[in-house]
Formats: structure tokens, sequence, C-alpha cells
């Protein structure tokens, strides 16, 4: 009777173990898809769940399938995006590296 319920619970088991699977799905996110440069610099994720892109031509926020550019304040705008950071209180902080200084890399 012992063996039965040892044979019963590891069959029930191993037959829930392909649902367990994670199942990673990615997508290539492209300028015909919204975003605004095919060169990404940094990407980030806020408290929501959307990514953030930090493109050549500026910040793109992208959420599923759709992607939009985000106006930038004219402190970013000109300016090589190197990295981005979520910071909670703050929201979306840019790290930035002037366009002339770039050059000389």
């Amino acid at each position: 009777m012992r063996k039965k319920i040892i044979l019963t619970i590891t069959f029930v088991l191993c037959s829930l173990m392909p649902y367990a699977q994670v199942h990673n799905i990615s997508k290539c996110i492209n300028s015909s898809d919204g975003l605004s440069n095919n060169f990404v610099n940094a990407i980030a994720i806020d408290g929501q769940g959307y990514v953030w892109a930090a493109t050549e031509s500026g910040v793109n926020r992208i959420a599923g399938k759709i992607c939009q550019p985000v106006v930038t304040n004219e402190i970013v705008s000109g300016q090589y995006i190197s990295s981005l950071y979520w910071h909670e209180p703050s929201g979306l902080m840019p790290s930035t590296i002037p366009q002339k200084a770039r050059q000389r890399f």
C-alpha cells in the first residue's frame, strides 16, 4: 500500500514538471518597430516593468510590442547617453557624455 502511494505521488510530480518550465520569448526591436535608432547604448527597467532604451538618437520607452521615443530636455539632447539608471523616487536618470568628448575615444 505504501509503495502504491509513493508511486502515485512520484507519477503526479513527474507529470507536472513540464508545466514548471520557463519559456523565454524574446523579440528583436529595431527602427521599423519605432525605436529611434538601431544602436542601443543602454537599457534600464523601471518599477512598472517598462524597458527604457537609450540610443544615439534619444531615449525610448518599450512596453511589450509598443516602442515610443521620449522627448528629452535640453540638458540631454545633443549628448551621448552612456548609461541609464532607474531610481524609484527620481525616475529615469541618464548618464551623458558630451559629443565632443566622445569623439576623442
